[in-house]
């Protein structure tokens, strides 16, 4: 839905997550909009994470952090690298077991693939913070009944009493060809 809407190409990260927002709150979750959790980036302050899926038993909350790339270029990876660093360093204080980074991609169809591939490789080969190390799993999930304007990472990761396991959700915001 997100994906296959024009209009969607143009709208500010804000926007795109007010409609993550409203579609997952549509779906009957239940979502905390901007919550205080963990510290901000410059940590003097609290972090205020886009979005946190709640449950009943809040050990199974989940944080969700989209950003808005066009590509993977220097300025898109840094920003990539550092929305990663902050959903895993900074607002992760209740220790999430499971994460989605979603990158609203507005790139080319054509380029979309080599986009895909660029950021699989770097959560494949890279450690998002020191903290939790590389992934000890790290795999592409792929499902015919999702769009081809919609890639998925699932990277698993171990370390001494958390495990978090961190799914990396590509959605291509294409523009009227």
């Amino acid at each position: 839905i997100l994906q296959d809407n024009y209009d969607n190409y143009g709208k500010s990260e804000p926007v795109l997550n007010r409609y993550l927002r409203d579609l997952l709150r549509a779906m009957g979750y239940r979502i905390s909009d901007q919550p205080e959790s963990g510290a901000s980036a410059t940590k003097e302050g609290p972090g205020r994470p886009d979005l946190i899926v709640n449950f009943e038993n809040s050990a199974s909350n989940v944080l969700i952090e989209p950003l808005r790339i066009t590509g993977c270029g220097r300025v898109d990876a840094k920003n990539w690298d550092d929305h990663l660093k902050k959903m895993v360093d900074n607002y992760n204080s209740s220790g999430y077991r499971m994460m989605v980074l979603v990158s609203y991609v507005t790139c080319t169809k054509k380029y979309f693939p080599k986009v895909d591939n660029f950021y699989y490789e770097r959560m494949r080969k890279e450690s998002p913070t020191g903290g939790i190390g590389k992934p000890e799993q790290c795999k592409p999930v792929r499902d015919e009944r999702i769009s081809d304007l919609i890639r998925i990472t699932r990277a698993e990761y171990y370390s001494t009493g958390y495990s978090p396991t961190i799914f990396h959700f590509l959605i291509h915001i294409q523009k009227t060809e």
